[in-house]
């Protein structure tokens, strides 16, 4: 890709290695509860890399990552398996989450906010 021309970091290192990914695979099946913790672990190294920065992130996944990637950032326990697949079903070819954080000197909030889906296609929105 460097040789076409694309901008990519040769320094870059993943927050969870191949390695690592493949042990949650290999012996046995990540639970449902594991896949809400890895995911809330990566949202968490992200936003702490770019905190100096602001720490605006934009993470890109399936349908599961807005979920899982955002629950717990509300302090929200990770749902069911049977709960994260219904929610999954629902959710729409390019859907957009966002969660913000507001701080001043009262009060600390966590909110999300899940957007208008961005494909000309209806379709559900998560529950809090």
């Amino acid at each position: 890709l460097c040789e076409a021309g694309f901008n990519i970091d040769k320094s870059y290192k993943p927050y969870i290695s191949a390695e690592e990914l493949r042990d949650t695979q290999q012996d046995t099946q990540e639970s449902c509860q594991q896949f809400y913790i890895r995911n809330f672990f990566v949202t968490q190294c992200a936003l702490q890399a770019t905190e100096e920065q602001g720490g605006n992130v934009l993470l890109i996944g399936h349908a599961a990552t807005l979920e899982t990637c955002s629950r717990q950032l509300v302090g929200k326990d990770p749902r069911p398996v049977n709960n994260l697949m219904s929610i999954v079903r629902k959710v729409p070819y390019c859907s957009v989450a966002l969660v913000e954080e507001i701080v001043n000197e009262e009060e600390e909030l966590l909110f999300g906010h899940h957007s208008p889906t961005l494909s000309s296609r209806g379709g559900g929105r998560t529950s809090p």
